[in-house]
């Protein structure tokens, strides 16, 4: 599955390799993270500091959580909340001297605003690998943002895609050289997630019929393109056949009044429970019996592999990267984006055979083991960015 990186040879640094991550923020206001968050913390913490020298930039900070706090290496708020603004070009200087002063190899930045700030700075103070983090497929480009993109290409030394539908888009996209465009998927840390006990639904929602099969969906709700209509009408549909069901819809955003909304026009509201945000989704996921994801557009889903990690079988819209992740008829099925009732068909021909579940389930997090385990991942992106500076 996952595509051959460059011949980078690992083996000749004499001293740990200085990194400095830089992205917008690690924790948002309501205290939870996003997937390329959570990943950025979780690379830094499997990193071996024998080995490497990591800093963690934010430009903003709206708070503290376990993406922050679980941070042992050196890490500072960058108080950047406008590049517009007059303040921050002293400290793009101040930051470019930081990465002289420390001897940084790497720069590896995240988001569009860190990119352009982080490739500056490197640049002024010499860093020879600025690395960008490519995350999605660009479904919100616009054509004014894209040709900027191309332009801030040309101060970095190479795009990392989190799996190869991110890597075509980028290559698409913004014209930058399949060549320099490597892939180095997501990890998850199953470790840690296997430690964690299933949450007691019915404790927690004491409305929850005992009767009832789970089916759950973890998504941001600020944003359209995850979809939870689509899941909320994939509801409605399979509700005809499997009534009992309730449907767990896991996260928060402004949409979720107009969720809540659609979900009484469906007649269905009494069959869906909306949590509210989480930043540890992954006791809920433990008590579904399937896991969805409607997106328009995807890159690597961390929910799928969540889902997988926790045997659950997936019912995924073919977007993006997932199937990259989820084979069609083997850990779960794949549909057609926009498609409530093929959704909803999906889910009920995974209601009606406990069996088929199972072996899903166990196809996924048989994948999950072989492939996307941190202590797999980590090897390989340890050897990537070791590589990028013995290669130099």
């Amino acid at each position: 599955m996952t595509p051959p990186l460059p011949d980078h040879a690992p083996g000749a640094c004499t001293r740990p390799i200085g990194i400095a991550f830089v992205i917008d923020f690690l924790s948002m206001s309501d205290g939870t993270s996003g997937g390329t968050e959570r990943q950025l913390s979780q690379t830094v913490r499997h990193l071996p500091p024998e080995r490497f020298r990591s800093h963690v930039f934010c430009l903003q900070h709206y708070g503290r959580n376990a993406c922050w706090e679980g941070l042992a290496c050196h890490k500072k708020i960058l108080n950047i909340y406008s590049l517009r603004s007059p303040t921050t070009f002293p400290r793009l200087l101040r930051f470019a001297r930081f990465l002289r002063k420390n001897r940084i190899d790497i720069v590896h930045a995240f988001f569009l605003d860190s990119i352009l700030f982080a490739s500056l700075a490197a640049r002024l103070a010499g860093v020879k690998t600025v690395l960008a983090g490519k995350r999605d497929v660009g479904f919100w480009h616009k054509p004014g943002l894209v040709f900027l993109l191309r332009i801030l290409n040309h101060l970095v030394t190479r795009c990392v895609a989190n799996c190869q539908a991110v890597k075509d888009a980028v290559a698409k996209c913004e014209g930058f050289p399949p060549t320099a465009i490597d892939v180095i998927y997501n990890g998850i840390d199953t470790t840690r997630l296997d430690r964690i006990a299933p949450e007691d639904l019915r404790a927690l929602f004491p409305a929850l019929s005992h009767k009832d099969m789970i089916v759950g969906i973890v998504a941001n709700f600020d944003r359209h393109v995850k979809r939870v209509d689509l899941f909320l009408r994939a509801a409605a549909h399979a509700l005809k056949v499997h009534p009992n069901v309730t449907f767990l819809v896991v996260g928060g955003g402004r949409l979720q009044a107009e969720l809540e909304v659609l979900a009484a026009s469906l007649q269905i509201r009494d069959k869906v429970i909306f949590t509210g945000p989480h930043d540890e989704p992954y006791s809920l996921i433990k008590s579904f019996d399937i896991g969805v994801l409607a997106s328009d557009s995807e890159g690597l889903s961390n929910a799928i592999l969540e889902y997988m990690a926790a045997a659950i079988p997936v019912v995924a819209t073919a977007v993006g990267g997932n199937p990259e992740l989820v084979q069609d008829g083997v850990n779960g099925y794949l549909v057609a984006p926009g498609n409530p009732e093929a959704l909803g068909d999906a889910v009920i021909r995974l209601l009606a055979d406990p069996g088929l579940r199972r072996r899903f389930g166990a196809a996924g997090r048989a994948l999950v083991d072989s492939r996307f385990a941190w202590e797999k991942r980590i090897i390989e992106v340890e050897n990537y960015y070791a590589g990028l500076v013995n290669t130099r």
